[in-house]
């Protein structure tokens, strides 16, 4: 989808300085959400949306040692390479280090970078 993919070239630059192309996105699912929840970091939340999810061969930008992540203030608290392991016990988990994610989007996730690594 168009939209969504300008979008995420627009926040993938907003909140993690990085200049990506539309060929370096790979659109690997559509979560849908609906979800009501309470974080000691986040607070109340409701969350009712359609969550396009993209990934990005970061080995394979056009310049990655030109490509530094620079998390952008107030946008992002943290970005760190992780184990896929780890992510996924810590999103099974509702680490509240990371934003709350349902089921599909765990699944979804962890089964497509599985599949890639």
């Amino acid at each position: 989808c168009v939209l969504t993919t300008s979008s995420a070239l627009r926040e993938i630059e907003e909140e993690l300085g990085l200049h990506v192309l539309t060929k370096d996105l790979d659109l690997i699912f559509t979560a849908v959400s609906d979800a009501k929840g309470f974080t000691e970091k986040h607070g109340e939340f409701i969350c009712r949306e359609l969550q396009d999810v993209y990934v990005i061969d970061y080995a394979k930008l056009n310049s990655p040692e030109e490509q530094k992540i620079v998390v952008a203030d107030g946008e992002v608290d943290e970005a760190m390479w992780i184990d896929i392991d780890q992510l996924k016990q810590d999103l099974e988990s509702a680490n509240e280090d990371y934003v709350f994610r349902e089921r599909t989007y765990i699944d979804g996730l962890i089964g497509v970078m599985t599949s890639k690594s």
